[in-house]
């Protein structure tokens, strides 16, 4: 059976640690979870093993991680988690604190994540060129702020 890589969507062996198309680097659980789609199910259609819709969207995003306190610029949102750029990515596994500053004008969304991915340099994907940056899953997001984000991003862009 094959195995894609979740972002770039070429095929990887599920005992890879890294892609080598695209450069994505995963942590232990993602490719556990690889092995076990590889295993399990025949992947037909891209990217079907994601839960959550991603939603192009730019906001503000504050961190706090082992590096210190970080401002950087999130370029994708779900209910899951979120892409943030990155020219210098965490590593997966690492965990975080986050705060993103969404669009309603209210306090900022803080909630704790946990680096799922990360990659040092650009590449394409099906939907466009993403940067550096890593993608970081949500690991206690209450149902009031999932359904605030789902409000945010539904918004038409002005």
């Amino acid at each position: 059976m094959r195995c894609l890589c979740p972002f770039c969507e070429k095929e990887i062996t599920p005992d890879e640690i890294q892609c080598f198309s695209c450069g994505t680097t995963y942590n232990f659980e993602t490719l556990l979870c690889i092995r076990s789609i590889a295993k399990k199910t025949k992947l037909e259609e891209p990217g079907e093993g994601r839960r959550c819709p991603r939603f192009r969207r730019k906001f503000a995003v504050i961190y706090t991680c082992s590096k210190g306190l970080r401002k950087r610029q999130l370029s994708d949102i779900s209910r899951g988690g979120v892409f943030v750029t990155s020219n210098n990515p965490l590593h997966p596994g690492e965990r975080i604190d986050l705060k993103i500053l969404l669009s309603d004008g209210e306090k900022e969304l803080e909630v704790a994540g946990q680096v799922a991915w990360s990659s040092s340099r650009k590449r394409q994907t099906p939907m466009g060129e993403l940067p550096p940056g890593m993608g970081i899953k949500f690991l206690d997001l209450s149902p009031a702020d999932a359904e605030r984000i789902h409000r945010v991003v539904m918004e038409p862009l002005s």
